[in-house]
């Protein structure tokens, strides 16, 4: 079956992913561009746009001036760093941050413009509904964005150093509180062979319940003790 190219539906070339060829050289305008390496008809489907890395083999478009520019973002045209939600409120969306460059301001607005809000078309890594949400600073240099990074790599290594000292102080008082409980027992064990334990005794004088318990039954009292302290006087006078 043979397809009509005039009256077939041009989608179908991006569902069998049928790109065109495409190269990067020197334009004749300004800079580096973009071009065709083949004839293309109007309405075609060339390529798909799936982000903007620089590679190694690009990384010779830009001049060793601007490299120096950049920084350590030299080499990661895109940055990308995944911010999770709180798991202690409202569960949110994951989402990815990166940062683009444009030589032209002009480019930058409109690509903002045309990607705002449209889905990320990409073969991994995403997954279906996710959308650009791109915003167009002005006035931001990449000059602020090593600035910012450089910061944060900063905190992390000073909370990082603070971590460890902590921790070492902790294990050095740990080691410290171990070997003195080591020298207490061993003195302790020393004092206890050279001199023997000193028990203090004092003589008590004995209860009533030992005296009893000693000498037997209470002894009874007579009976003329009885009868005198029982009987009554009378006066005969």
């Amino acid at each position: 079956m043979i397809e009509n190219n005039e009256g077939c539906c041009r989608n179908v070339n991006i569902q069998r992913c049928l790109k065109k060829r495409i190269f990067i050289g020197r334009s004749t305008v300004a800079g580096w561009g973009v071009f065709l390496g083949e004839k293309v008809e109007k309405d075609d489907f060339i390529s798909e746009y799936c982000g903007e890395v620089m590679y190694n083999r690009l990384l010779k478009l830009i001049t060793q001036d601007e490299a120096d520019r950049r920084g350590p973002l030299y080499d990661k045209y895109i940055l990308i760093r995944t911010q999770p939600g709180n798991n202690h409120k409202k569960k949110r969306r994951e989402y990815d941050e990166g940062w683009v460059e444009f030589m032209d301001k002009t480019v930058a607005k409109q690509v903002v413009k045309e990607i705002n809000n449209t889905p990320v078309r990409a073969k991994k890594k995403y997954k279906c509904g996710d959308l650009w949400a791109m915003r167009y600073l002005p006035k931001f240099k990449w000059t602020y964005l090593t600035e910012q990074m450089a910061h944060q790599s900063a905190k992390r290594e000073d909370i990082m150093r603070m971590d460890i000292s902590k921790v070492k102080r902790e294990a050095s008082d740990f080691f410290d509180n171990v070997g003195m409980s080591k020298i207490l027992r061993n003195l302790q064990k020393s004092d206890s062979l050279r001199f023997p334990p000193i028990k203090r005794d004092f003589p008590q004088r004995k209860t009533e319940d030992e005296i009893i318990s000693v000498k037997g039954n209470k002894p009874k009292l007579p009976v003329s003790m009885l009868l005198f302290t029982g009987g009554c006087c009378t006066d005969k006078s």
